[in-house]
């Protein structure tokens, strides 16, 4: 488990009046200074503003040095209210994660309940920044230049927030609009930082090292919505799945079953043959042979596609996914599905 502080700063009865809020930060920013890493704070306290108040005194400081607690009321840890509450606290707080979130008292709560909540949507392959965004539009709306913002920053909720934009009426919580919001801060990532979160979703279904986890990933990121999408996505690496002869017939390619396997035929010498295995090379390659033979590129692609995957689906072409299986692979794979068509 995660080592914690023995002993740290409460902020029960912090926030209740305006007019000592600077010598309460100044208190806080003390404690930081000589030692008291752990922080303890609730939705209760202050109706939320103890939270806004640890938030300010610890701007400046470096968050990963903190142990930041908060609770959440038991009427609120359900699967109902749980994320919007703990959307607030991260608002309020100014940090995207807590070190422990925990039930304020045992209440009415069902704590299977509560398990289930506290668990749920990070199994479910959601990034923290989308939950946060998403969840803090539940309960709050913007106001003034922002009212018409959809994404947020962590900073810019924080520079946002007004107390006066929480609504009074209940919200509804949609998880298709979360997924949206899920799949925009996916494709808004570096493509090293989305190779860092895809990595081990990767890693579940792609056992073979030898497979690039950075390839792969840059083909996934702009057409993954979740990252628990990604294992059944990229499932054909490791091992080609038993696929119908039906997959090779596309009226959009213009191919059946036996132009496929008259197009597997003629390409594999030239797999076989090509001097460089990149990208660049099997893309010149496969054009200017489609070009040769007097066929469209997706008659030639579309069969060494199915050969190589055995999916209709799949996160790149037949080019990118034949650099990344290799030639020998590939090789392999395209005489297995001249078998097949036989």
């Amino acid at each position: 488990g995660t080592l914690m502080p023995r002993l740290g700063q409460g902020t029960w009865k912090l926030a209740e009046d305006d007019t000592k809020s600077d010598r309460e930060i100044a208190g806080l920013r003390h404690g930081f200074d000589i030692g008291f890493r752990l922080i303890d704070t609730a939705e209760m306290y202050a109706d939320g503003k103890s939270e806004l108040l640890v938030g300010k005194a610890l701007r400046g400081y470096d968050r990963e040095s903190q142990f930041i607690v908060s609770k959440v009321y038991p009427e609120n840890a359900n699967r109902r209210r749980i994320y919007s509450s703990l959307d607030r606290s991260l608002t309020l707080l100014g940090t995207d994660y807590l070190d422990m979130y925990l039930l304020h008292w045992r209440g009415e709560s069902d704590l299977s309940e509560v398990v289930y909540c506290m668990e749920d949507l990070k199994a479910q392959g959601y990034l923290t920044a989308a939950i946060v965004n998403y969840v803090a539009l539940l309960g709050w709306s913007p106001r003034g230049d922002r009212a018409e913002q959809e994404f947020f920053t962590l900073d810019e909720l924080v520079e946002a927030f007004d107390i006066g934009g929480i609504s009074k009426s209940p919200a509804i919580f949609d998880i298709e609009k979360l997924t949206y919001f899920n799949a925009n801060y996916l494709r808004s990532l570096s493509p090293d930082a989305f190779c860092k979160v895809a990595a081990p979703y990767i890693r579940e279904a792609v056992k073979n090292e030898a497979y690039s986890i950075s390839e792969i990933a840059a083909l996934l990121q702009a057409r993954c919505e979740k990252l628990t999408d990604i294992p059944e996505k990229v499932d054909f690496f490791d091992s080609l799945p038993d696929y119908d002869v039906e997959c090779y017939t596309n009226k959009k390619s213009k191919t059946d079953a036996a132009v496929s396997l008259d197009m597997l035929c003629k390409v594999l010498p030239r797999l076989e043959a090509l001097p460089e295995w990149t990208g660049s090379a099997l893309h010149d390659m496969l054009v200017s042979f489609a070009e040769e033979l007097g066929v469209k590129n997706a008659t030639l692609m579309w069969p060494l596609r199915i050969a190589v995957a055995g999916k209709l689906v799949t996160p790149g072409g037949a080019v990118e996914l034949c650099h990344i299986l290799g030639r020998e692979e590939t090789v392999a794979r395209v005489k297995a599905g001249i078998a097949k068509l036989s």
